[in-house]
């Protein structure tokens, strides 16, 4: 049994701010799960965005941060996870300095 469990960014700072999302018979379960909450969430926020650096901070300051108990192989890594999603939603990231 796989529990996926979320923390929230915000209780990073102190709180115990921790929930069960859902519980999973299989790993691969559990990690769909994840990345569809990192998905939903980064989507929600992307169109306030202006780059995928921006997009990924505010995701890291304001999104969930799902993981799975117990941890599997390979292990789920929200940031490296959101980090790519951020990157395939400004393809063309083109900013000029």
């Amino acid at each position: 049994m796989y529990l996926v469990v979320l923390e929230e960014a915000a209780s990073c700072m102190g709180g115990d701010e921790r929930e069960v999302d859902s519980t999973h018979a299989t790993y691969e379960s559990a990690l769909q799960r994840c990345r569809q909450l990192v998905e939903d969430a980064v989507r929600s926020l992307a169109a306030s965005a202006r780059s995928p650096e921006e997009l990924l901070q505010t995701y890291l300051a304001m999104g969930p941060e799902p993981f799975i108990d117990p941890v599997g192989d390979p292990p789920f890594v929200v940031r490296q996870y959101a980090e790519q999603l951020c990157r395939r939603l400004f393809p063309d990231d083109r900013r000029t300095e």
